[in-house]
């Protein structure tokens, strides 16, 4: 039973981290692709917003995540998988938003494959809710 619980922290602190990994690289690609755009239509001041909105929403989940995992390992499981679960809804939610509602759509290119991306970081938050810490 120990050993299975041991596995259990293990993957979802894993999980976790790999999901804070994910959410910077999505995070970094959609800040300067914004940014990118502002520079060549400068008129276009909501390109500099986004990049700045979605740059504070992918430090707080990042960091959330890296938190949420550190508290799995530590035997805190419910508590960290709430936070892992939180963290990997707010992934979700701005992938979908640049994928689907904003346009011109800047992740086109990652679809169908690009839903993969908070998957670990809901696994994650999974693990840690489902999981009874002893």
């Amino acid at each position: 039973m120990k050993q299975t619980q041991s596995i259990f922290k293990i993957a979802g602190a894993l999980l976790g981290w790999i999901g804070a990994v994910g959410s910077l690289s999505l995070g970094v690609y959609i800040v300067s692709t914004c940014l990118a755009l502002f520079r060549l239509l400068p008129r276009m001041e909501h390109f500099l917003w986004l990049a700045y909105t979605t740059g504070v929403v992918t430090a707080l989940s990042s960091v959330m995540l890296v938190v949420g995992s550190y508290l799995i390992y530590q035997n805190g499981m419910r508590k960290g998988g709430k936070i892992n679960l939180i963290a990997g809804i707010i992934v979700t939610f701005t992938y979908i938003y640049f994928m689907s509602i904003f346009q011109p759509s800047l992740l086109n290119w990652l679809s169908p494959l690009g839903y993969l991306l908070p998957a670990p970081a809901l696994l994650s938050g999974a693990i840690g809710m489902l999981k009874e810490s002893n």
